[in-house]
């Protein structure tokens, strides 16, 4: 009985160490892909900031262009009127300022719009992020659980065979 036990017991180690060695490997692939998502978690995030970033920076050349645009108009309105000969005060001179506020409200309108679109960018490059680490959490999480498993049905298995021995 003692030279059938040595080769069970060699081989329930050996089956053992071969559990851990795959364990081992198993958890290092998650831990690997788990890295390579947090790395493309920042890029995603970092992309989002300079989109967001440049989305904002064309709202306010918009609406830097469109204050320069109505400008212009209204200074051709006031030298129209002066022309004429038509006195600034009064209607023309609060026609003129009404034009003005209702061009400063769409360069906000603009301004805001550019707020709204950055911070929506943002806001989905940060969902993506973590979309992306969360399943990498996971992955790592089940190859922990699987390693486990594989573990414990190997000693079972393992335990099992000697209590025939």
């Amino acid at each position: 009985m003692q030279a059938v036990a040595l080769p069970s017991l060699l081989s329930m180690g050996l089956g053992l160490v071969n559990t851990v060695v795959q364990n081992d490997a198993a958890q290092r692939q998650a831990d690997a892909e788990a890295q390579q998502a947090d790395l493309t978690a920042a890029q995603t995030r970092e992309a989002a900031r300079l989109q967001a970033e440049r989305t904002q920076q064309e709202a306010e050349k918009e609406a830097e262009e469109l204050r320069a645009e109505r400008a212009r108009a209204r200074a051709g309105s006031t030298a129209a009127l002066g022309t004429s000969g038509v006195l600034l005060q009064g209607s023309p001179l609060k026609v003129l300022e009404g034009q003005a506020y209702e061009d400063e409200q769409d360069a906000q309108s603009i301004l805001q719009q550019g707020i709204t679109d950055s911070q929506s960018i943002l806001l989905n490059g940060g969902w993506s992020a973590s979309n992306v680490q969360s399943r990498a959490a996971a992955t790592r999480k089940k190859a922990a659980a699987q390693s486990g498993a594989n573990l414990t049905s190997t000693l079972g298995n393992a335990l099992s065979n000697y209590a025939l021995f």
